[in-house]
This record gives C-alpha cells, structure tokens and sequence, in this order.
C-alpha cells in the first residue's frame, strides 16, 4: 500500500498523535495538601508518561496516605496512583522524612486556611 505523506488528511493524523513525555509527578517539586505531611513527605522519582495533548487533560492522580504514628525517616506511608481516564498508567511510592521540622502557622493562615 503506497501513502501519499503529502495529503492533508495525513499531516492532520501526525499532529495530532504526537507524543510527548509529561511530568505528571515532579520529585523535586512533590507536596501533600494535607496538614499532617504537611513538608513530610516526598517521592523518590519522577513519573513521566507520554501523552498527547488531548489526553494530557484525561490525567488523574489519586492518593492513598495512612497517618502513621511511630514513622521513621523513609518509611513508605503511601502511594500516589495515576489514571488516564479510568485506566491506571502507574503509581508511585510516598516516604516520609521525618527529620523535616512542620512549618509554623500563624494565627491568620490557620484561620483561612
């Protein structure tokens, strides 16, 4: 079967099934918006998927923490799940660093927050 590449109906098709990797979880960058990890947690790599840009709007993450007393630094106290869709592409582990200090509130940013 010969294909035309310079039909339009194929440029359209290449454009838009390009691939790219996203960073969906960024080590460097990784926080909880829970109080009590609050700074506590972290995950020890990256998740890059590749994705093209209508499904980069699909992604979906889910996490699944339990609030363990007696933790040590690197403790696994969770896992973060990725979704495409209804299809889970990966997860990964959370740790807990224990030696992290909770950051001080004040009176204000309790109250809003």
């Amino acid at each position: 079967v010969d294909v035309d590449l310079s039909s339009s109906i194929f440029i359209v098709w290449e454009f838009e099934y390009i691939l790219k990797n996203y960073t969906i979880l960024d080590k460097d960058n990784f926080s909880l918006g829970d109080a009590f990890y609050q700074d506590k947690v972290y995950i020890k790599k990256s998740f890059k998927y590749p994705l093209t840009e209508k499904e980069k709007e699909k992604v979906k993450t889910m996490v699944k923490v339990t609030k363990l007393s007696g933790y040590k630094t690197g403790d696994k106290v969770g896992v973060v799940d990725i979704y495409l869709g209804d299809d889970i592409i990966g997860n990964v582990s959370v740790y807990v660093d224990s030696t992290k200090q909770k950051r001080k509130q004040s009176f204000f940013s309790k109250l809003f927050s």
